[in-house]
């Protein structure tokens, strides 16, 4: 007698909808990166970081084996999936999509952006997988033209992300010699106390300034004495809440272009690309809801809603962070930047003088969102006699963890952990001495 540690309820269920299980799963873990993956630089806890490591390597493998259980099941008339044929091949074009990744995160360490060759090959290896399971559906596919579609916009965002990592590999970032050709550090902080009226655009444009000369240091670039003595002369004479900020967006742009899709989505390329693929998934939608659907189980058609409606949701999303962004308030500075430069030169025509006050316009709503993210000083404290005050942001509007990591030797031998920020205390520490402390780490981070 034989003892079947599987029951027959299980073996249904997988049989009947493993696929639908597994497009589910990959969608819910596609918001879950889209939403919680900037969390990832905005706290050091360790319990969030592994979440959002589980979830971005659980992401890919979703929907890799999910595009598998499609492949296997084509050529099965036995299979529950032979009348879905065409499903089948939609859902595993409409899987590059999820392989391509969400923008707010590609990487999860520096050693996954030296493997974009890999990725390149698995973009290889699913889209043959996809294209097959396609012709297979050919003769009696209702839905060609929304896969062709899909097969075009999943296309797209695996060769994003395949790029993001490349451009984001150290060798690629070692050749580069932006860091070396940018202007001197006092230009740009000339530029950025004369024609930046605001505070918040002064603060970014400053820290992007900053973060552009001292990207190189990453790949060990050599750096001019020139910048040095500029850069510490600079931190040393600002206040010490003026220099954290400016430490913590300048950590906030390095982030993005380490482990996000920025580089690649915010060039004309890119936003070319994000337009199109964003253009198909709508097109996609609108054909599907014209298409018979009385062949379909009622309950794959809900998944196939499910995911068309949540792509363009998604991509809405990234849209909207990617709006309001400290990288769109730099574009704009930029182009305010080339328009004076123009200025000095000749006068402004009708349209130019049009561009020039709806960026005026549109800065001036982004300083006002991004004002959100400064930090304040807050009390902590149990008692009258335990209080603290702590110079930070609320998480949600965190452009960095707002802590760093050190080692005390005395607290170590003593089996003690180090705290890790710094306080000011309301008797006896003065904001004198945070500023020096916070002065002596930009000096020697410099």
């Amino acid at each position: 007698m034989t003892i079947d540690l599987i029951p027959e309820s299980v073996k249904k269920f997988w049989n009947e909808w493993i696929i639908q299980s597994f497009l589910i799963l990959s969608f819910s873990l596609q918001m879950f990166l889209v939403i919680f993956a900037p969390f990832r630089k905005k706290t050091s806890n360790k319990w969030i970081s592994f979440l959002i490591w589980s979830g971005y390597l659980l992401a890919e493998w979703a929907a890799t084996f999910a595009i598998g259980l499609i492949f296997r099941s084509q050529g099965d008339n036995d299979s529950a999936f032979a009348d879905a044929g065409s499903l089948m091949a939609f859902w595993s074009s409409f899987l590059l999509l999820h392989l391509g990744g969400p923008d707010t995160i590609t990487a999860f360490a520096l050693a996954d952006n030296v493997l974009w060759v890999r990725h390149l090959l698995g973009l290889v290896v699913h889209l043959s997988a996809a294209v097959y399971v396609f012709l297979c559906a050919l003769p009696k596919d209702k839905l060609m033209v929304p896969t062709i579609l899909m097969l075009i916009a999943g296309v797209i965002k695996y060769l994003e992300r395949v790029r993001a990592l490349f451009l984001a590999s150290l060798d690629k970032l070692q050749e580069s010699d932006e860091p070396r050709q940018h202007r001197t550090l006092r230009s740009q902080i000339a530029l950025s106390t004369k024609r930046v009226p605001l505070e918040e655009e002064k603060l970014i444009w400053t820290s992007y300034n900053y973060f552009k000369v001292f990207q190189g240091l990453i790949v060990d670039l050599y750096l001019a004495w020139s910048k040095r003595r500029q850069s510490r002369k600079f931190f040393r004479s600002t206040t010490a809440e003026y220099a954290l900020r400016v430490i913590l967006t300048e950590l906030n742009f390095m982030y993005e272009v380490l482990y996000t899709k920025v580089v690649v989505v915010r060039s004309k390329l890119g936003y070319l690309l994000r337009a199109i693929s964003f253009s198909i998934v709508i097109c996609a939608l609108a054909l599907f809801v014209r298409v018979e659907k009385h062949r379909f189980h009622h309950v794959d058609v809900l998944v196939t809603y499910i995911l068309l409606f949540g792509a363009a949701a998604l991509e809405v999303t990234s849209l909207l962070m990617l709006i309001f962004s400290e990288w769109t308030l730099v574009s704009i500075l930029k182009r305010i930047e080339h328009r004076n430069m123009i200025k000095e030169r000749k006068s402004d025509s009708v349209l130019d003088h049009y561009f020039s006050r709806l960026d005026h316009y549109f800065s001036r709503i982004l300083s006002c969102v991004l004002s959100l993210k400064k930090p304040t000083w807050s009390k902590h404290g149990i008692g009258p006699d335990d209080v603290k005050y702590e110079f930070g942001t609320r998480v949600v509007f965190r452009r960095w963890s707002e802590s760093i990591s050190g080692c005390n030797l005395i607290s170590y031998s003593m089996s003690q952990r180090p705290a890790r920020k710094i306080r000011k205390s309301c008797w006896g520490c003065s904001s004198l001495f945070t500023g020096k402390i916070l002065c002596f780490l930009v000096t020697i981070s410099i």
